[in-house]
């Protein structure tokens, strides 16, 4: 008789609108002052807390930053799993529990974030194949909210605002550089057909 290895059983995270909010709030915050409260203030009263001072919030946001935009390509899951505490990190610091807890009477394994930490994570997570950062961002524009999530795989831009600024730039700079000689092109087709319908 042949034995069965026994199969993975994939949970899938869903969280939902406010949780996605939630994050794109985070990875947004500017660095300067009162930025950590107005988060807190925001997103506390939704009933979880952020554990920890600016400055851990800043070095969480850094970690999230860099496996937002790739500088971590390869350890993702690593990250995810070290941030929630279902991985032990060096040995030198304790790890607290997972967010996950038995739910004997339903016969389910429940994911419960312990705080927006572990919100953060977890949304990370359920949104991975979606993290796009905007590309006037990334060209040195004033891009005030870079880190997005694509509602298309090809998206570019965080929003028609930033779309149409870079489509104005391209046209400046195209202008710039073609425009005369498109003028000039223009000008002689126009000069050879007044010459004709003048005959």
């Amino acid at each position: 008789m042949r034995k069965t290895r026994p199969r993975n059983l994939d949970v899938a995270i869903r969280l939902g609108r406010r949780a996605e909010r939630m994050l794109l709030d985070f990875v947004n915050t500017r660095p300067e002052d009162g930025a950590f409260l107005r988060f807190r203030k925001k997103w506390e009263p939704y009933g979880l807390k952020w554990n920890g001072n600016a400055g851990d919030f800043r070095e969480s946001q850094g970690i999230v930053r860099k496996t937002w935009t790739g500088k971590k390509a390869g350890f993702e899951g690593i990250q995810v799993e070290l941030s929630l505490g279902l991985r032990g990190g060096n040995g030198e610091e304790e790890v607290p529990p997972p967010p996950i807890r038995v739910d004997w009477a339903e016969s389910s394994l429940c994911v419960s974030p312990r705080n927006l930490h572990d919100l953060v994570w977890l949304a990370l997570l359920q949104h991975s194949q979606r993290l796009g950062v905007c590309e006037n961002h990334l060209k040195g524009g004033g891009c005030p909210t870079p880190y997005f999530l694509k509602y298309r795989p090809a998206a570019r831009f965080c929003s028609d605002a930033c779309a149409v600024t870079a489509q104005r730039e391209s046209k400046r700079r195209w202008w710039k550089e073609h425009g005369q000689e498109w003028l000039e092109k223009r000008r002689g087709k126009k000069s050879t057909r007044r010459g004709r319908h003048g005959q």
